[in-house]
């Protein structure tokens, strides 16, 4: 990316695939955390308790420091009771700062995943449409020299 490509990228409001607004009013930024402990004697396996809701940074963060938080895993909140203590919860376990972000800015990088440049800035999802499928995409390959040193490998 060239200078103003990131002039541009910090600036911008909108997704230029969509046109619609990067900023959201409000982002929930958590995920279910689970702590896994293993059972000492055989044929039990291992033992899943639901421990709360954190941010996707802090738990990344967190899986470094095993030493102080245990083993912990994501999964899906499947009982009621889960997901009612989930959807109660306002503060993320690990950071203790509110789980709700406020005027949260979605904006990705976009570049084409042929030439490398850059084309704006637009939501994940929005990013995530324009990928290459390999199987209807078809990227052309040139060979030459062939009877040179290539072809023989």
């Amino acid at each position: 990316m060239t200078w103003k490509d990131w002039e541009n990228f910090k600036k911008a409001t909108d997704c230029h695939v969509c046109n619609k607004t990067l900023i959201k009013d409000e982002f929930m930024d958590s995920l279910p955390v689970w702590n896994v402990e293993e059972a000492g004697e055989e044929g039990e396996g291992e033992k899943w308790s639901y421990w709360g809701q954190g941010h996707q940074k802090c738990f990344y963060m967190a899986q470094k420091e095993k030493k102080k938080w245990g083993i912990q895993r994501l999964k899906r909140l499947e009982e009621e009771k889960d997901q009612l203590e989930a959807k109660s919860q306002e503060n993320c376990k690990y950071c203790g700062n509110p789980l709700l972000q406020k005027n949260f800015r979605d904006a990705v990088k976009d570049h084409c995943h042929i030439t490398g440049r850059y084309r704006g800035a637009a939501h994940a999802e929005c990013n995530k449409k324009l990928r290459i499928n390999p199987k209807t995409d078809q990227i052309p390959v040139f060979f030459h020299n062939l009877s040179g040193y290539d072809a023989h490998i």
